[in-house]
């Protein structure tokens, strides 16, 4: 019995197949049928590239692009026109602070339109936009000289167009796919006032609205009863990030929350973006568009997820949130034995603020070293002195300073005992040392390694003008 049924099934299955092959037959003796493609492999990549490369050539004034390069910056804004002779006219928003005056904000090269796992616009020869990947020198904490730079790309993957036209989808080279579409990068086609866009302005106006303080406050106030958040912030202007720590205050404690970086976006009208906020446990918000107010010096919301709110403020504040023990560190001989501040370094720049640099501008030449060391030679360890390199004759100068510490507001203040050795101090240099001896003192905090180097990186802000900071290197021990 069981050999009829398999009989049986192989017969049918036999006849099955010969049917298939009949169908088959019939199918491909039908003029009428059409080939899945009406042109070859090449034919259709060549159709592609000439899509994509037409688009880029019909928009008059180009296109504009705000790329984030990585999760450690914020935007940078490029305005692209595209000609037929293949090469591109590029302007950005780049500012001195971050690559120097020698950046430009305009420049000519080549670009072409190839195919590889998709579409691709590759920025061929040298430009502007190469300055994200290529640059010698890299504002990332903890990364070494070389390298990418600030991650960005030259080589973008087109994703299609929306379906006015208006927006082209690319995904920058070596970012790996992933959930995130932040760093999907949207050529939006430009107007004739589409370079207004590359304002540099916000970066003023950060300056300026910190010239108060250097502690920045963001407040969210919900309204209808609900409850008031208060916030660190610090600007990162080299970066174009906002990090923002929210304050957690209990009956007997405080404490900062887990930080969070937002990156920042630099709109025309004296205007910044932040492409988020998380404000608490279940609320994240995104675009949250800030004016500048000049006449109090506050960034104030105007939008938040695309509707007007004005729900959020960011202003300077007097002291720091929570007065930290920071400087036991400098008065104990364990913890720091040196301490190098150099004027207008690239790497604490940021720390050094402006007002500071102009109590100094006066002192001589713009590059100077300046030491905080313990001297444990004959002088009991409560003295420090320090050294101002290139004083009068450039000959070292040592100037004695004795420490006290206000216990009660945490802060540590120096008091001049006089010259140790080296020719007196160069009258222009004494602003300067008024401010290191100032009764008020100084508010001191250990940042921790937030640079490119290993260094531990202390900063001491003058308790009387808080707009007044200086960052310094921890060298030794």
């Amino acid at each position: 019995m069981k050999k009829i049924i398999q009989h049986y099934l192989s017969q049918k299955y036999l006849a099955f197949m010969f049917g298939l092959v009949l169908i088959v037959t019939s199918c491909s003796d039908d003029e009428t049928t059409q080939p899945l493609f009406d042109k070859s492999a090449e034919e259709r990549v060549q159709a592609e590239i000439s899509v994509l490369r037409n688009t880029l050539l019909e928009s008059e004034f180009g296109w504009v692009a705000s790329y984030r390069p990585a999760e450690e910056t914020g935007y940078f804004r490029f305005l692209f026109k595209f000609e037929e002779d293949g090469t591109v006219e590029t302007q950005t928003n780049f500012d001195s602070n971050l690559f120097g005056d020698d950046a430009g904000r305009r420049s000519v090269s080549e670009y072409e339109i190839v195919q590889g796992s998709t579409t691709k616009l590759s920025f061929t020869t040298e430009g502007l936009i190469h300055r994200l990947s290529d640059s010698n020198f890299s504002p990332i904490p903890g990364r070494g000289n070389g390298g990418s730079g600030l991650k960005g790309d030259f080589e973008f993957l087109y994703f299609g167009k929306s379906d006015n036209g208006d927006t082209l989808a690319f995904r920058a080279n070596r970012t790996q796919p992933d959930n995130n579409t932040q760093y999907i990068v949207r050529f939006v086609r430009a107007g004739s006032e589409s370079e207004n866009s590359l304002s540099t302005d916000p970066i003023n106006d950060i300056g300026e609205s910190t010239q108060k303080s250097v502690y920045q406050a963001l407040v969210y106030d919900p309204g209808s009863g609900g409850e008031q958040l208060t916030a660190s912030v610090d600007y990162n202007t080299r970066l174009r990030t906002l990090t923002m720590r929210r304050l957690i205050e209990e009956s007997d404690t405080s404490y900062f929350e887990d930080e969070y970086v937002a990156g920042m976006d630099y709109l025309s009208g004296n205007r910044i973006r932040l492409d988020s906020l998380r404000l608490g446990e279940n609320e994240l918000f995104r675009d949250v568009i800030l004016q500048y107010d000049q006449p109090t010096g506050f960034f104030n919301s105007v939008e938040i997820n695309g509707e007007s709110d004005s729900r959020i403020s960011i202003g300077s504040r007097d002291k720091p949130f929570i007065l930290t023990k920071d400087y036991l560190d400098l008065i104990d001989p364990a913890q720091t034995f040196n301490l190098l501040f150099i004027y207008r370094d690239p790497d604490i720049g940021d720390l050094t603020t402006p007002a500071f640099n102009t109590v100094h501008a006066d002192y001589g030449r713009d590059f100077r070293l300046y030491t905080f060391f313990r001297f444990d030679s004959g002088v009991t360890l409560k003295e420090f002195l320090f050294i101002f390199q290139g004083a009068t004759g450039n000959s070292s100068l040592l100037q004695q300073l004795e420490y006290n510490v206000d216990a009660d507001r945490n802060r540590l203040i120096f008091i001049n005992k006089g010259l140790v050795n080296g020719a007196p101090i160069d009258p222009s240099g004494q602003p300067f040392l008024n401010l290191l001896t100032d009764p008020e003192g100084f508010y001191v905090e250990n940042l921790g390694s937030v640079t490119r180097f290993t260094n531990q990186i202390y900063t001491l802000t003058s308790v009387s003008n808080p707009a007044i900071r200086m960052g310094f290197y921890h060298i030794l021990p």
